[in-house]
């Protein structure tokens, strides 16, 4: 059952990617639609 923590880990790690490059993709639409 120990060796399931480090795919939850590589899924958190994928997840938090995923959330910062959207937030990152919504600053960049939100600068181009403000200029």
């Amino acid at each position: 059952m120990r060796r399931k923590q480090p795919s939850f880990l590589f899924l958190l790690v994928i997840l938090f990617m995923a959330v910062f490059v959207s937030d990152f993709a919504v600053q960049r639409k939100k600068t181009y639609n403000s200029h």
